[in-house]
This record gives C-alpha cells, structure tokens and sequence, in this order.
C-alpha cells in the first residue's frame, strides 16, 4: 500500500475511534480524580452536607451536551473524597446521547423496570466505576449518576443513588467580573 494511502487509512480510523476514546471514566471526572480529597478543589463551592456526605457545585462552568445546555452537575464527596457525580438532563436528546455513547463504549446496559414508581434505570459498569442513567415517568425526570466502586462500599443504595435535589438549585452567583465557562459534559 502507497505511504500516503496508509496514512489516509490511519487517519480515518483515529478520526473515528477519537469519539469513543474521548473520556476516561477510570480516571476521574472534569479533571477530578477519584477519591481525591475536596481540600483540591477550589473551583467547587459546597451546597449541602449530609452526614459524611458533602455535595458540591462548580459555578465556574456550564457543560452542555447535545449541544443543549445541562441543568445541574454536583459532585458527591464521602468523608472529603471524591466519590460521585451526579447529572440532571434537561431533554430526551440528552438522555438518548448518553445511552448511546455508554452502549457504544460498554456494551448493552442491564436495564431495570420499576413499574411502580416508574423508573427505568440503564446500567453499565468499568472496571472500578459504575454508571447509572435513569428515567422517571411521567415528568420525564432524567438523571445520570458516575460512582467510583472503591468508596461506594461504605453507603447504603439511598446515600449512593441521589444527591438531594436541593443540591441542584440554586447556582450559586458567580462574581460579575468573571462570567462562567463553557465545557462539553464528558470530554
């Protein structure tokens, strides 16, 4: 094969596997390693504790997936360790993207039906971190949860599954001379 034909053929194949490969779960989230400690961080500013359980926000940044914006990133911190990462979506494009790009990279999700509260939960796991993303009906309240296995083991499923709702709202305000950044959701 003529070198530049290789090189056309390599380049088509690294420009197609770049999107699969472009987040590394193991590693940790938004620059955020796992159980790093929250004294690291900070950007974060916290918005609730619970316990051993502290939740935080960065108001720096805005992340946006399918090209729309995200409502609500908190970062879950057990005992001032890194542990979670929790995502509220806004759309149905959001939420199908996720499954898609998590299927695509893991495989086919156990899935679970809760016909009583009306919850789907779609799970996938990666070695040390296990992935939730969850629909409820009707409202269409749609969340995705990153946990990191190795700090999990010491919450029961109610302190692991949620971050509480008012962790969510509201933003804390950001000084006016600095506004906030754009960030894709998983880079």
């Amino acid at each position: 094969m003529p070198p530049l034909r290789l090189a056309v053929c390599i380049g088509a194949v690294l420009a197609l596997a770049a999107p699969g490969a472009a987040f590394d779960m193991q590693a940790g989230m938004h620059g955020m390693p796992w159980g790093s400690s929250v004294s690291g961080q900070t950007h974060l500013t916290r918005v609730r504790d619970a316990g051993p359980l502290s939740y935080y926000v960065n108001p720096q940044t805005l992340y946006s997936l399918a090209n729309q914006p995200v409502p609500g990133v908190v970062y879950g911190f057990y005992r001032q360790q890194f542990f979670a990462t929790y995502i509220r979506l806004n759309t149905p494009d959001q939420f199908y993207h996720m499954e898609q790009q998590f299927t695509a990279r893991y495989g086919a999700p156990r899935v679970t039906v809760d016909s009583a509260g009306r919850l789907t939960v779609y799970r996938w796991q990666d070695e040390r971190v296990k992935i939730k993303l969850k629909l409820r009906e009707p409202g269409g309240d749609m969340k995705l949860g990153i946990y990191y296995i190795p700090l999990t083991a010491h919450l029961d499923e109610a302190q692991l599954d949620e971050a509480p709702p008012e962790a969510f709202t509201p933003r804390p305000p950001l000084p006016t001379d600095r506004p906030p950044k754009s960030a894709p959701l998983l880079e």
